[in-house]
């Protein structure tokens, strides 16, 4: 399986946040945190400060994979 993606990245705060415009596919974000923020240490307190962002984000699996995404379409040709 091969998957093209283009990342732009972005920073806001005591976040890092890749935008993958996926080939073929949908967009996702990937979220990264500074190292030493012990203000956002649990999934939980992650999900929140993403959606305090107000970025237009599907909140129902925060945990979706690239390859997921893939075999789902191949699967329903």
């Amino acid at each position: 399986m091969n998957i093209n993606e283009r990342d732009i990245v972005y920073g806001k705060d005591d976040l890092k946040i890749a935008i993958k415009d996926i080939e073929n596919g949908d967009n996702l974000i990937e979220v990264e945190t500074v190292s030493n923020n012990v203000n956002i240490d649990t999934i939980e307190k992650l999900k929140k400060k993403i959606i305090n962002l107000q970025i237009p984000v599907n909140a129902s699996n925060f945990f979706v994979k690239k390859a997921e995404i893939k075999l789902d379409k191949i699967l329903k040709r």
